[in-house]
């Protein structure tokens, strides 16, 4: 099941521009570059690790950007959970942003806002 996300990337211009710089394909955003993961033949088992990794079965797809003069927004959406594993990382990767997720699909609506590492609020958010 296919869930819709609006991640906000919030902080000064300069590190919202590196954030943006060092994760996007393209003019995506792409979990890959910050969390990488290696290519498994098996399918079942490539949606396993990327569950593990990430939180989700997908990196970001259909993807739109939204530029403010204090943060970006990127809407995106990701199979079967929300990329909560790979927020936790890459908060920790670039301490100085807070990021505020918002997901959702038919069974559920959440949001978490983190920092650091330090969860600043979450509400109802599902992996996986």
């Amino acid at each position: 099941m296919w869930v819709k996300n609006s991640l906000q990337v919030v902080s000064s211009k300069g590190e919202i521009e590196k954030f943006a710089e060092e994760n996007k394909n393209k003019t995506c955003l792409d979990f890959n570059f910050s969390v990488p993961i290696e290519r498994i033949e098996d399918s079942e088992q490539y949606k396993l690790e990327l569950a593990k990794q990430w939180g989700c079965h997908s990196n970001s797809c259909q993807p739109t950007i939204l530029y403010k003069p204090d943060s970006i927004i990127y809407r995106f959406n990701t199979n079967r959970g929300a990329p909560i594993l790979w927020l936790v990382k890459v908060s920790l990767m670039y301490p100085k942003i807070t990021f505020n997720l918002h997901s959702s699909n038919a069974h559920y609506k959440g949001y978490i806002a983190i920092k650091n590492g330090v969860i600043k609020s979450y509400k109802d958010l599902k992996m996986m």
